[in-house]
């Protein structure tokens, strides 16, 4: 009761795995589809397109608004024959794209209330249950081969080979002119030892674009073909990198039943779960011709209400207008002549105009000495003998320049104005004769 089943529609034969729900272990079951009531089954990775999107955090609704719209973008098909479902991690969306008819043929023959997963998702279902954030998984099939890249707890990328067990296979029957049967067992007793072999997974690594060595904690293989003599050695070797089975409960086998365990743990709660379901068109219903009438004359009164919004904000506009010039006419006679419009920017220049002639008064700079006068006092040894303002540039600087006891004195003494000037630097800091120290200070003029 309390038991979730994975189904693997492999090509060889169809196999079945349920775990339980909250406990419970694996089991291999001799189950037919007509038996089963909601199996978790893993549509192939080459009916699939996986795609890694950014989304907001927010509910499910709005993040798939993003994610439609991007795959819209990028999608070699409309977006409207697709079908997708996502998981999240880290405002991370991996999706799981597929077109339409490819779904509806896929569920033909399935229970009704069968959940089409996607098959990489069950590798990383595994890999989170092994408690692993990264790996590279093999599954090497009769017809295709599937590399599953897991990063940071999700799916990186996924590619699929169609140089599955039966085409080299082919490939051995033809190099040896041997029939299909002896081909079968010349590949299974030599392996890795047949060039034929060699070369096939050397071309699946190559379009895998893998570089040697793989930068992933584990490598797992699995599938009919991991059986292969001496294949975790050679892609081992091609990897640069170790390579293990990919680790399964007891009873189960990693050459046949680990596309159905990951399927079967999309049961498990909080597994990462896709449902993958045919996109339902909305379709427009027509107006009624007597709805569309009143339609028509809401429009009709909507417009004229716009237009009578439209004519008293014109009027209330020259009213203020008016005034604003009235008013500037007696405080600042000299914007009476242009446009309110252009009121905040002559303000901003008015006032600039104002802090720069004040920033260079006398009187501001003697206010300023004035206060470097406080951290002075607190350095016996320190003695200003030049002052300098510079009124030229886009800030006005004060430098000073002097004699001090020791280096460590100068730069108390800057810290000492850091609050008078802005950013205070000391320029030279130097011992001269006699042990003292000769050094000159710079900072801007702080905006009065």
């Amino acid at each position: 009761m309390f038991r979730a089943t994975g189904v693997d529609l492999g090509h060889t034969e169809t196999r079945v795995v349920t775990v339980g729900q909250l406990w419970g272990a694996p089991v291999r079951e001799s189950l037919t589809l007509e038996n089963l009531k909601s199996p978790f089954v893993g549509m192939p990775s080459d009916q699939l397109t996986i795609r890694t999107l950014n989304v907001p955090e927010s509910n499910r609704e709005v993040q798939g608004n993003v994610i439609k719209e991007e795959l819209g973008l990028s999608l070699p098909f409309a977006v409207s024959d697709a079908s997708w479902d996502w998981i999240v991690n880290e405002n991370n969306a991996t999706v799981a794209v597929t077109l339409n008819t490819q779904l509806a043929s896929f569920k033909k023959g399935l229970p009704a209330e069968a959940v089409v997963e996607a098959e990489p998702f069950g590798y990383l279902r595994i890999c989170r249950s092994l408690k692993l954030e990264e790996a590279l998984v093999f599954d090497f099939g009769a017809t295709r081969t599937v590399t599953c890249a897991i990063k940071e707890g999700s799916i990186a990328w996924v590619r699929v080979s169609f140089r599955g067990g039966r085409s080299l296979t082919h490939e051995i029957a033809v190099e040896h002119d041997l029939g299909s049967e002896e081909a079968e067992k010349h590949k299974q007793a030599l392996g890795m030892e047949e060039p034929k072999c060699q070369q096939w997974l050397a071309d699946i690594v190559n379009g895998s674009l893998l570089v040697n060595p793989v930068p992933f904690d584990k490598v797992f293989i699995c599938g009919g073909g991991a059986q292969m003599k001496g294949l975790s050695d050679e892609l081992g070797r091609l990897l640069g990198h170790p390579v293990e089975l990919l680790p399964m409960p007891t009873g189960l086998s990693p050459y046949q039943d680990a596309a159905a365990y990951g399927a079967a743990l999309a049961g498990k709660p909080g597994a990462a779960r896709i449902d993958l379901k045919e996109t339902v068109q909305e379709t427009v219903q027509a107006i009624p011709w007597s709805l569309a009438i009143w339609l028509v004359v809401l429009l009709l009164l909507a417009t004229v209400n716009l237009e009578l919004h439209h004519y008293t904000a014109d009027k209330v506009l020259k009213q203020q207008i008016a005034v604003y010039q009235q008013a500037a006419k007696k405080v600042l006679p000299q914007l009476a002549t242009q446009e309110p419009e252009s009121y905040q920017a002559e303000l901003n220049k008015l006032t600039d105009a104002n802090i720069s002639s004040k920033r260079s008064s006398p009187e501001y700079i003697l206010e300023i000495m004035a206060q470097l006068a406080r951290p002075l006092s607190h350095q016996a040894q320190l003695e200003i003998r030049n002052f300098d303002f510079n009124s030229e540039k886009n800030t006005p600087t004060i430098t000073m320049g002097g004699k001090a006891g020791s280096p460590q004195q100068v730069e108390e003494f800057r810290r000492g104005v850091e609050g008078i000037l802005q950013k205070p630097e000391i320029l030279e800091n130097k011992k001269s004769r006699q042990d003292a120290v000769t050094f000159s200070l710079e900072g801007g003029v702080p905006t009065p």
